[in-house]
């Protein structure tokens, strides 16, 4: 059998089959793609397919239009892929339906390359008359280019090709923004919910601060979510020519998020710090999971590395006049802080606290404050050198290395102790456990 006879057979085989779709009287709705030439599915036409389908799947549920799943069929043939589905009941006028139907391939980015039909409960396709132009010229009906043999059929399949690819790297680009937002969300939001945490803001009270509470830290991270999307994105767009000078396009972002923050809580720093810190990381994460399908965290370091280069010699030995908290400590202690963390691929978390969570391998409490004090056992925590002195730091680290050596929540209630009688707040490390929890999601979710 040559091409032509099993397009033939498989067009006739399309033709029973929606048939049989109508056998109980039931209207029926079907979709194939438009492709010109041979062969008419590959693997590029049919993840178009398979996305359109479920694409048109939910539009039938939106407009209230309930399909019989146990009924619906789904061929892979020469052809092109096809899909029909009976509808459940009669409730809806043809008309109506193939309204739907048209609006589906309208608001579509691609709809020139789809067909949706609608067959009444006779088995009869129904059709509005309208004829669509051509999708390659844009100026005559498609029919009448198909007739006249208008357009060369390589150069139709190119630009359609070419349009599908770009499109389904697209979506899945804006799939993978949403999905791994959301992990960078729950990743704040476990950090914020951990109870109870040693100087910091948590669910039974503020720490040590007298400035911000539970409700605040909730308000912000709903502000600076905004902008999660935008940065995984902007480094799923990017080449790796562009991460050496992409550093200033997230600061843009980020700067747009801490004056959203600021404004939320009314001058209040809640976030500056994770801000910076998942703004790279999930403009790293968009670069990694570009182009592959797992989070690769080797690829990540090696990203994180490469955008945040000689960071702490551009920006801590020659601050501004007003220091930050950052800037004061690397003057007076030479401590790098986050930006020594970045600079270096997130060294604490790969070598400390990502292993302690792995070996977890939960986000319960207690895994959660096992990573905590993991961090606190060997991070040079700015926020608590701003606030006493390197004596007072070393001190919690060991007593954080004493407690993760024999953990229990009374042992554990000692660090609490400690931190509030000398009023310090790790939250330099509260921002890396956030970020542990980031990575570890990611390794989990991501694969």
């Amino acid at each position: 059998m040559n091409a032509l006879q099993e397009i033939l057979s498989a067009r006739e085989e399309r033709g029973l089959l929606r048939q049989k779709a109508n056998a109980h009287g039931k209207a029926a709705v079907s979709m194939n793609l438009n492709i010109p030439g041979i062969p008419k599915t590959d693997v590029c036409f049919t993840r178009f397919f398979e996305l359109c389908k479920d694409q048109l799947k939910n539009w039938l549920l939106a407009n209230r239009i309930l399909i019989d799943h146990a009924k619906e069929v789904i061929l892979h043939h020469a052809a092109g892929d096809f899909y029909i589905v009976p509808l459940k009941s009669n409730g809806i006028p043809i008309v109506r339906l193939k309204q739907i139907a048209e609006q589906f391939e309208m608001n579509h980015a691609l709809g020139r390359f789809i067909d949706v039909d609608v067959t009444d409960e006779n088995g009869i396709i129904f059709s509005s008359g309208k004829a669509k132009l051509c999708f390659f010229c844009n100026a005559y009906p498609a029919i009448d280019c198909m007739h006249a043999y208008r357009h060369p059929i390589a150069a139709l399949r190119a630009f359609q090709q070419e349009k599908i690819l770009a499109y389904l790297r697209e979506e899945r680009l804006v799939r993978l923004s949403h999905k791994v937002s959301s992990i960078a969300i729950r990743s704040i939001l476990y950090e914020l919910a951990l109870t109870p945490k040693p100087g910091l803001v948590d669910m039974s009270g503020n720490g040590i601060h007298t400035d911000m509470d539970f409700i605040m830290f909730v308000d912000s991270t709903a502000v600076i979510s905004v902008g999660f999307a935008d940065l995984f994105r902007r480094g799923g767009e990017s080449s790796e020519e562009d991460i050496r000078t992409a550093l200033p396009v997230i600061r843009n972002i980020g700067l747009m998020m801490e004056k959203d923050m600021f404004l939320q809580t009314k001058g209040i720093n809640t976030q500056k710090g994770i801000i910076f810190l998942m703004g790279i990381s999930l403009f790293c994460a968009g670069y990694v999971l570009k182009a592959h399908d797992t989070f690769n965290p080797d690829l990540f370091v090696v990203t994180v590395k490469t955008l945040c280069s000689k960071l702490t010699a551009n920006e801590l030995v020659n601050p501004e006049d007003s220091l930050t908290h950052g800037e004061f400590c690397f003057q007076k202690y030479q401590t790098g802080g986050i930006r020594f963390e970045v600079e270096n691929g997130f060294p604490t978390i790969f070598m400390h606290s990502l292993p302690m969570l792995e070996n977890e391998n939960n986000t319960g409490r207690d895994a959660l404050i096992k990573t905590l004090l993991s961090v606190m056992a060997v991070l040079n925590d700015t926020n608590i050198l701003y606030r006493s002195d390197p004596k007072i730091l070393e001190a919690l680290q060991q007593m954080s290395k004493r407690v993760l050596a024999d953990f229990s929540m009374k042992t554990y209630a000692e660090v609490i102790d400690f931190c509030m009688q000398h009023k310090i707040s790790p939250g330099g490390s509260a921002d890396l456990l956030s970020m542990t929890i980031f990575i570890y999601l990611l390794k989990n979710d991501c694969t």
